[in-house]
């Protein structure tokens, strides 16, 4: 095994190929953590929410940034764009869909949705099937031993 991993690490390549596979794992698994339109936690009116982002807290339903109040807080991931959330058909100075700028870094669908929140999330998917392809492409390998 030793050889084999000695063998693996003289190719740049090999490792580039190792970090940017390690990059979209870490993306899968902290998506909702990077990409969210909800607050990973919160104060709100004296309760606080952890991870209110994975969790559909039931007062938090109709919940928005500007309903904060003094001494409430949230906490927000990197993008606040969700992938699935659709802007109000009037907050959007120009129709659908919009170019990278600021506030939406690769644009936006015709739907008016953030397309890195969407590619984000969608790293999720890429890597399940791809990664049980793999396993079941490596089975009969596995059960003849090779």
């Amino acid at each position: 095994m030793n050889g084999a991993w000695q063998s693996f690490r003289r190719r740049r390549r090999n490792l580039a190929a190792l970090g940017l596979l390690l990059a979209f794992f870490a993306a899968a698994l902290f998506a909702d953590f990077l990409a969210s339109d909800r607050p990973i936690a919160m104060r709100k009116q004296g309760t606080l929410y952890l991870f209110a982002n994975l969790i559909d807290y039931r007062e938090l339903r109709s919940f928005e940034a500007r309903d904060l109040r003094a001494g409430d807080w949230a906490l927000w991931a990197p993008l606040r764009h969700g992938p699935y959330s659709i802007p109000a058909p009037g907050s959007l100075l120009t129709p659908p869909p919009l170019p990278p700028g600021p506030g939406h870094p690769l644009g936006t669908d015709r739907a008016g949705r953030d397309t890195l929140a969407r590619l984000i999330h969608g790293t999720r998917a890429s890597l399940g099937h791809s990664s049980s392809a793999s396993a079941k492409l490596l089975e009969p390998a596995a059960e003849k031993g090779v």
